[in-house]
């Protein structure tokens, strides 16, 4: 499928968001161990067998199906590498367009169908064939954009297993006007994860790669309502009111 084709058919998922509680089933969505940071292989098939057909449109689930068939890895994507006793290999590397790692002394690693939560396995195999039993310890970042109510809007690099509070710190916290529980996360501009969703994800504690976020997302900080001009001349009223009784009873009472 070429990509403008695939950019098509994301955006017609993504049109067709319905991510509310009635989306997906609180069966389904209590399927992802929150106490695991990142989603295993065998979660996301359980995950996607226990959809029926007609949410398996749904964008959430569409990109669940996607991740399972392409991996987590995006063009992009910084991998944070330690490898013990190798120091050209402790380093941070970018996946390549062909979805690739270029290792020093190694070669090319395909990261094609790889989850985050299989990389240190998968690189520990690959540089294995080369170093013997080797010590390999990876850290996989993803690029989110974060606007809205924060103190530093921008792009920030964090690890997948970071939490939506980490998000928020990352972007130089929230304001004294932000609403967290008006967090959004858009893909390609589109709505993939509306506000309970992530509401419901902070209140569980569930991580980015928990979320299925990759990198693009942009996650959106709403403000919180404002009391409009009608408001204000309601309560400037009552206060005008209480402060008449007060001053009548303190004329009764001399």
């Amino acid at each position: 499928m070429s990509s403008g084709v695939l950019r098509r058919v994301r955006a017609l998922a993504a049109a067709v968001v319905i991510l509310g509680s009635a989306a997906l089933p609180a069966k389904v969505v209590g399927q992802v161990d929150a106490r695991r940071s990142q989603a295993t292989r065998a979660e996301l098939e359980a995950l996607w067998a226990s959809l029926k057909p007609e949410q398996r449109r749904y964008s959430e689930a569409v990109a669940l199906r996607e991740r399972l068939d392409i991996g987590d890895f995006q063009v992009g994507d910084k991998i944070v590498l330690r490898v013990r006793g190798d120091t050209a290999l402790s380093d941070t590397f970018t996946v390549t367009p062909n979805r690739t790692l270029e290792l020093p002394n190694i070669g090319v690693a395909n990261l094609t169908g790889v989850l985050r939560s299989e990389l240190e396995d998968h690189l520990r195999e690959q540089i294995g064939r080369f170093i013997k039993s080797p010590e390999v310890h990876a850290t996989a970042l993803m690029r989110v954009s974060v606007v809205g109510m924060v103190g530093r809007p921008g792009f920030y690099n964090l690890p997948a297993t970071s939490l939506m509070g980490d998000v928020f710190t990352a972007a130089g916290g929230l304001n004294i006007d932000s609403d967290p529980n008006k967090t959004q996360v858009l893909r390609g501009g589109q709505p993939f994860l509306a506000m309970d969703r992530v509401t419901k994800a902070i209140t569980e504690g569930r991580t980015l790669d928990q979320m299925n976020l990759h990198s693009g997302d942009e996650v959106r900080v709403g403000e919180k309502k404002k009391a409009g001009p009608g408001a204000l001349v309601v309560i400037g009223a009552v206060s005008a009111a209480i402060l008449s009784v007060v001053a009548v009873v303190s004329l009764v009472a001399k």
